[in-house]
């Protein structure tokens, strides 16, 4: 997937009626779900966006996953929920992360920790294709608060699979990635707060 311009990113949010935030440092954390439904591959992008102190806007594109991984979808490996995986859907959810010392993923390590709800489906058939569209076509959507924290994967090296390391979190491969988005993000509340908000697009057509 080629990473999007932050031109690009602004358009697409303005068409969905989401807000695209601006002023000096002021980020857009985002992902962008890859139109493959086959779960258990690092095919997303994770982004960071914002404007320095010249009005330039920059985009930083991280390879990850916004979908669980195949022992929480299939129950090979992993106990999924009685009633299905949680999967995000697109959706832009404000302040929906918290940054800064205190906010812990699983209590170890500083990450972007879920403090108010998300929008999710819940993928019960234990197959390995994530049935996204046909759980919002039904009206299975839901909302809460359920951990849906933004992390890395391995802390010391970038993985070759998903695997049990997205139950339904949005996750970097690569810690370095994670950390430069984080510690920026984190850098910026400063100024803006200790809440940021989280959107997440479906891969769009390119002209």
């Amino acid at each position: 997937m080629r990473p999007p311009t932050y031109t690009e990113l602004r358009d697409q949010l303005d068409a969905r009626s989401y807000r695209f935030f601006t002023g000096a440092w002021n980020p857009n954390v985002m992902g962008i779900r890859n139109a493959n439904r086959e779960a258990g591959q690092w095919d997303d992008l994770l982004l960071l966006a914002y404007e320095d102190d010249r009005g330039e806007g920059h985009v930083h594109a991280y390879a990850g996953t916004t979908d669980p991984g195949l022992p929480w979808l299939t129950g090979k490996g992993a106990k999924p929920h009685r009633q299905g995986t949680a999967i995000l859907v697109p959706q832009q959810s404000r302040g929906c992360w918290g940054v800064g010392p205190s906010y812990l993923h699983a209590g170890r390590y500083p990450c972007f920790k879920q403090v108010a709800p998300m929008a999710f489906v819940r993928d019960n058939d234990r197959d390995t294709v994530l049935d996204i569209e046909e759980l919002i076509a039904a009206g299975k959507v839901e909302h809460g608060v359920r951990g849906f924290n933004g992390h890395r994967a391995s802390a010391h090296t970038a993985v070759p699979n998903v695997g049990l390391y997205s139950a339904a979190c949005q996750v970097w491969r690569r810690p370095g990635d994670f950390l430069h988005a984080l510690d920026f993000v984190t850098w910026a509340s400063q100024w803006y707060g200790d809440r940021v908000t989280y959107t997440l697009l479906d891969q769009w057509l390119e002209a």
